[in-house]
């Protein structure tokens, strides 16, 4: 038995040819029933087969694509995509020596220099590694109080970064290197 292709006139069965008289002997023009594998189908309930396969590719593209954006969505929650958001903390040491401010007195004046973003939790820890003076530290605005170190004692200044500007970083305490830790400088960046 031939098979049957719906692009060759010849294929077809001869029952399911009609033509118009008016119309070119090869133009086929309805098909009442077409025979496929063992069982006859009409071309509704071909085309109603159609139509729920359409649908059901339809459905499992929407389905993809729901579970892609949900998949994105969820990665992006988790923080698993890098952004260019400024971390949420910064941490800084300073080391007071005879020295100065991490070695202050063989910078170019400010020095230290640190950088934070305004809204950032700020830590600064303060070593003093003299083994001779005490020394001390403030900044304005965020530890006007300050702290005084003697040798070996150490300190952790946090707060967080509400004001933008340049702030001044300092030794409170008169000593040997006093004039080479007067100029620290914390910037508060918007």
């Amino acid at each position: 038995m031939r098979r049957w292709n719906p692009y060759t006139y010849e294929s077809l069965p001869s029952t399911n040819r009609i033509f118009h008289s008016t119309m070119a002997p090869c133009l086929v023009v309805e098909l009442r029933t077409l025979s496929i594998g063992k069982g006859t189908h009409s071309l509704s309930e071909m085309e109603t087969g159609s139509k729920i396969e359409r649908w059901r590719t339809i459905i499992l593209l929407v389905t993809i694509v729901l579970a892609a954006a949900s998949a994105l969505f969820s990665i992006s929650y988790l923080g698993l995509f890098k952004t260019n958001q400024a971390p949420t903390s910064a941490h800084f040491t300073i080391t007071m020596t005879n020295q100065g401010f991490n070695d202050s007195k063989t910078h170019s004046s400010p020095w230290p220099i640190m950088n934070v973003v305004k809204g950032q939790s700020v830590t600064i820890r303060v070593e003093n590694n003299d083994t001779v003076e005490p020394h001390g530290f403030v900044i304005n605005h965020y530890f006007d109080a300050g702290v005084k170190l003697g040798p070996g004692e150490s300190h952790d200044v946090v707060f967080v970064a509400s004001q933008t500007g340049s702030i001044l970083v300092y030794c409170n305490i008169l000593c040997s290197v006093h004039q080479y830790m007067l100029n620290g400088q914390l910037n508060v960046n918007p």
